[in-house]
């Protein structure tokens, strides 16, 4: 099999489990996610065995791919491990309901692509649900920086800050000591 054929197989079984992720995130039914796991586990390992093998032998391989709106675009190695590091922690957080490891996954994904708006965005969400809220903020407002158009980014960012303020008062309530605890000895 030829570099460019390796990669165009690691991209379907990459595609094949975003379609699986996609179906998984849409059903809340545990049962579903549950049963996506085996296929998806299986599609991401074959992915990245290909595209380990390919790092390593073939770091320069491309394929051409043709997007869901018909726009054909070669691709290369590394953008295919993107997307397959964002499949990943897909499925961390759909089927497996793990923030900390889907974090882990898409710290490595902007590591390969530090330009990406999309990746500090989802960071962002990831690290709100963790309740890390400055890293919160930083990724979002990294974002913003690489798309300052996008009004999505900043609506992100302005629910990370309300989510922050709410936590913050929550605490600081739960901290207060009752009045009339201290009444009632």
């Amino acid at each position: 099999m030829t570099p460019n054929e390796k990669l165009r197989l690691a991209i379907q079984y990459v595609m094949e489990a975003r379609a699986q992720v996609d179906e998984a995130a849409q059903n809340a039914d545990p049962y579903v996610r549950t049963e996506r796991r085996q296929y998806l586990k299986s599609n991401l390992e074959a992915a990245r065995e290909l595209l380990d093998g390919l790092e390593r032998d073939h770091p320069d391989a491309t394929a051409l791919h043709t997007f869901d709106g018909g726009e054909e675009a070669e691709v290369d190695v590394s953008t295919v491990r993107v997307w397959e590091y964002n499949v990943e922690a897909e499925v961390m957080i759909y089927c497996y309901e793990d923030h900390a490891a889907a974090r882990q996954i898409v710290e490595r994904a902007i590591a390969i692509n530090p330009e990406s708006a999309s990746h500090h965005g989802m960071h962002a969400a990831i690290c709100g649900q963790l309740k890390d809220f400055p890293a919160a903020i930083a990724s979002i407002e990294r974002a913003i920086s690489l798309e300052p158009d996008n009004l999505g980014y900043k609506r992100v960012l302005n629910d990370i800050r309300q989510e922050e303020a709410r936590v913050a008062a929550e605490q600081a309530a739960a901290d207060k000591p009752s009045r009339w605890k201290s009444w009632l000895g």
